[in-house]
């Protein structure tokens, strides 16, 4: 109940902060700021497309001499209207920017437009400052024709100087007028440009052809500047047309109107936080009303306690000292123990060392009696030769008695020698007294390694080895098995020898307790990544599916009272376990059993043995 009314609370607390920052994150949500920065990006739309229009105008007066077809007025109003295209569908108002779509499609209906009349603005000037150089050409023509009109003499015909005269003046008034109509598109000057144009053609026939050929080509000129006139006309009224402005205020409308919406969604949720905040306060404030008179309470309590805990630390602090006099006696019972079931495996095992000991000491024994019967006979052999040589070097003077005497006891003491035992047997007899005091050592050595109490000495060492050494430990156990071995190269581990050896003797000694007299014991090693793993298999009665969840147990053991203390496998799970490592048995009863330890492989050692050996090649 105490838990459910703890969660219900701290469910309840959730609740109104989550109500809290709810409406707090409604006050937040409207960014005026961005939409400020639309309207703002919406003016300069305007006056940028204000700009394009009066480049145009210009371009048509002339005024705008470096007039291209509206490039740079366009890349700014691309550039703007991108921008804020991105600013509208980031602010998320669907009516803005479907307004602001429209916006769009009118600038470029306008692109296209400003385009054409560029083109057509283009066409123009050029046409013009054609038309204005043909008639310079064509009024200086009439001026060289009117000069010779006027030198002829009187009654040598007509005289054509006035009409030549009245030709260049309707020329003039023609590219007057047409210049005129270029700048204000004036409907009366159309209509002059046409009558001029009408009184050239009606006049063509009363000149001659080098004259009428060319005033003909001009007013064909004339005519298409008319036309293309016309074309820029239309399309500049179109630019005019296209409602730029009016889509750009709809848009600036849907932004104002989305923008008021969000003012009235925020005022309202203000209006809620506030309410929603005193209430808080107000309940925050019963809260710390309550919780003082709590505190009061308490701090009653606490004196009461107060004179009870000092006692009550007294005693924690006697039955603190108690256990941990239990706990230091729990730990040497503990070693002990380990000890004491080492060195039951070690006295199962007394008279097979005898045994192997006793061998090696024949070796010894045998070689002392040889040496001990060969040494009397040839003892004074060297002070009688020494004696002889002394005679023979005296020369004349030595009695021949003497050295014949002399050299008699020499040659008895060499025939005796050559009946003993030859130097070759005595080398042989000295190399296997040897051999059996190095068995001796070896033997002796792997004992005391067993039976060291210095448990905690770390130290890097082979498993191979390791093996090696339990099994002369336990050769008289495994003497008649056949042992089997699968080992690979030096497998490195770190940890304590002494008890490493000793889970290698419990499993071999079990091995061979389980097997017949021609049982097969196998011991391999292997290394599989950074772990090397260790298996001691044998082929005998295997454990029944029922006991082998249970060997690992301290005092669990299937043997006869007496006869094990059941602490053998327990032992060697919490040693293979304090060295970061795992032992596991699997069992076929009738088959055999496989124990497998895995073992953390010393890398460093092996890095060291690998560089030893590349140093040696």
């Amino acid at each position: 109940m105490k838990t459910l009314r703890t969660v219900a609370y701290a469910g309840v607390a959730a609740s109104l902060v989550g109500a809290l920052w709810f409406l707090y994150s409604k006050t937040q949500s409207a960014d005026f700021a961005r939409e400020n920065l639309i309207v703002a990006d919406l003016r300069e739309l305007e006056a940028l497309d204000a700009e394009w229009t009066v480049d145009s105008l210009r371009a048509k007066t002339g005024i705008n001499r470096k007039y291209e077809p509206g490039k740079a007025p366009a890349e700014r109003v691309a550039a703007a209207a991108g921008r804020v295209a991105r600013a509208i569908d980031g602010a998320g108002v669907p009516e803005a920017a479907a307004k602001f779509a429209a916006v769009t499609a009118v600038f470029a209906q306008k692109n296209e437009v400003t385009r054409r009349f560029a083109e057509q603005n283009l066409v123009l000037r050029e046409s013009l400052l054609f038309v204005t150089d043909e008639s310079a050409d064509l009024l200086a023509l009439l001026r060289v024709n009117q000069r010779e009109a006027s030198g002829k003499k009187p009654g040598a015909g007509p005289q054509p100087a006035e009409n030549l005269s009245e030709l260049g003046v309707r020329v003039n008034e023609l590219l007057t007028e047409t210049l005129k109509y270029n700048l204000l598109s004036d409907a009366a000057a159309v209509k002059r440009i046409e009558s001029n144009l009408k009184d050239l053609a009606e006049m063509l026939p009363q000149y001659p052809p080098h004259l009428a050929a060319p005033v003909q080509a001009l007013t064909e000129k004339f005519h298409g500047v008319q036309r293309i006139k016309a074309v820029e006309d239309g399309l500049l009224n179109e630019i005019g047309a296209l409602p730029t402005q009016q889509r750009i205020a709809e848009a600036e409308k849907a932004l104002d109107a989305n923008r008021a919406l969000l003012q009235r969604d925020t005022d309202f949720y203000r209006t809620v936080l506030i309410a929603y905040s005193a209430l808080l306060l107000a309940l925050i404030g019963w809260f710390a009303w309550r919780l003082l008179g709590s505190y009061r309470l308490i701090s009653s309590q606490n004196a009461q306690l107060h004179d009870a805990n000092e006692n009550l630390e007294h005693r924690v602090t006697e039955r603190t000292m108690e256990l941990r006099d239990a706990l230091d006696h729990l730990k040497e019972s503990e070693a002990a123990l380990i000890q004491s079931e080492k060195m039951s495996s070690l006295g199962q095992m007394i008279a097979g060392v005898a045994h192997e000991i006793n061998t090696p000491l024949a070796y010894v024994r045998n070689g002392l009696q040889v040496l001990d019967e060969q040494i009397p006979q040839t003892a004074g052999l060297p002070a009688e030769t020494r004696k002889l040589l002394d005679l023979l070097a005296g020369g004349g003077e030595a009695d021949e008695n003497q050295v014949a005497e002399q050299y008699g006891r020499v040659h008895e003491l060499c025939a005796a020698a050559e009946a003993g035992h030859s130097p070759d047997e005595l080398a042989g007899v000295i190399r296997d007294g040897i051999y059996g005091i190095e068995q001796i050592s070896e033997i002796v050595t792997n004992l005391k390694n067993f039976s060291r109490l210095d448990r905690s000495k770390i130290a890097h060492f082979s498993l191979n080895e390791g093996l090696e050494s339990t099994l002369v430990i336990a050769r008289n156990l495994v003497k008649n098995k056949r042992i089997e071995k699968d080992f690979c190269e030096q497998p490195f581990v770190t940890g304590s020898p002494s008890q490493i050896n000793q889970v290698f003797l419990n499993l071999i000694s079990n091995a061979a307790q389980a097997t017949g007299p021609d049982g097969v014991i196998r011991l391999s090693t292997r290394v599989e990544g950074n772990r090397a793993v260790v298996e001691v298999c044998d082929n005998g009665s295997g454990i029944p599916a029922d006991v082998l969840p249970k060997i690992f147990d301290p005092f669990f053991t299937t043997k006869k009272i007496g006869e094990g203390t059941g602490l053998g496998l327990s032992i060697a799970y919490k040693i293979i376990t304090e060295h970061g490592g795992k032992i596991e048995a699997t069992s076929l009863p009738g088959e055999g059993t496989r124990f497998t330890i895995t073992l953390p492989v010393d890398v460093m050692e092996e890095q060291e043995t690998a560089m030893e050996a590349a140093h040696a090649a």
